[in-house]
């Protein structure tokens, strides 16, 4: 048997927890209940000045660096399914979860009073990475017709000195994944013409909150606005089908719903106030398409974007 082994790059988990005390960590112990994670990379972001340090004297050359702010980033992916891990790390995203049963995320952007922070704990083959005080970015899609939905992640938080801990366990796959098939989707109140897919872009815009009496120079990251967006590329058709330039410059908001569905369970996406702000000129195999952006605006509640889970009977 070798001694002290290379790590093997499968060998990783995510675990994650809502900070009772934002900027301040509560260690995960567990991976996230119900998920399935993939391509997972966590690391140091900056933890030295930038540029060079080339003071004048008599001897040419650099000096050393001073730390700056010691801050890291974690990206990773993970395919949806139901009453996965998805909600927590949404409110790590600016978002509020609400309903009787927990079932509705929406964003709320500007208020930071409902803001909550995250503690991610990386474990890769024996060791861990970890950040806390993170916020983050969400974006959306499947991977393509028929194929898994994928939620796409990327965080920013403070830094945490890594060490070593055995693995936890693998958590248990209770639901089947959301795919791109059998899904209900309506825009305007009625269907569009094939898609082989979309994009969900929620936009946040993450910065950190700094704080100069802290060893790390930072209090914590934190979502400050988002501008979320819906990709989508239809089919071309005659305008006397689907007036798609129409209803371009038609500047209307109309309401969007896209239903995924793993033949029990659904997650439904869905903004009252989405306007096309684009429509291009493309082809998907000798198919001519439009490539279309929606805006995803307030309605008169001021909600742009809601994700609802069915709740198990």
């Amino acid at each position: 048997m070798p001694t002290n082994p290379p790590i093997n790059t499968r060998m990783a988990l995510l675990g994650a927890l809502v900070e009772t005390t934002s900027g301040t960590a509560n260690v995960p112990t567990v991976a996230l209940p119900n998920s399935q994670i993939f391509d997972i990379v966590c690391e140091p972001d900056g933890l030295y000045e930038g540029g060079e340090v080339r003071p004048d004297g008599n001897h040419g050359g650099s000096a050393k660096r001073n730390k700056t702010v010691q801050k890291g980033k974690l990206t990773f992916k993970m395919r949806l399914r139901h009453l996965d891990g998805l909600y927590t790390l949404l409110r790590g995203c600016g978002f509020v979860i609400s309903g009787d049963d927990d079932e509705i995320a929406k964003p709320s952007w500007v208020n930071f009073a409902v803001r909550e922070t995250l503690t991610f704990r990386v474990w890769q083959g024996g060791t861990y990475k970890q950040i806390y005080g993170a916020n983050g970015t969400c974006k959306i899609a499947p991977e393509g017709p028929g194929q898994a939905v994928i939620a796409e992640f990327e965080y920013m938080g403070l830094w945490a000195a890594p060490g070593d801990q055995a693995m936890p366990s693998d958590p248990t796959l209770t639901t089947a994944a959301f795919r791109a098939a059998g899904m209900t989707i309506s825009v305007g109140g009625g269907s569009i013409p094939q898609i082989d897919g979309w994009e969900l872009d929620m936009g946040q815009e993450v910065a950190p909150r700094q704080d100069i009496t802290a060893d790390s120079a930072l209090h914590r990251f934190q979502v400050e606005d988002g501008s979320p967006k819906l990709t989508i590329a239809p089919e071309y058709r005659l305008v006397a089908h689907y007036d798609h330039y129409g209803l371009l410059l038609a500047g209307t908001q109309q309401a969007v719903s896209f239903v995924l569905t793993d033949g029990t369970n659904t997650l439904t996406i869905a903004a009252a106030a989405a306007q096309r702000i684009s429509g291009g000129d493309g082809s998907r195999e000798k198919k001519r398409t439009v490539p279309t952006e929606l805006e995803l605006q307030k309605d008169s509640s001021g909600d742009d974007l809601t994700l609802t889970y069915s709740v198990p009977a």
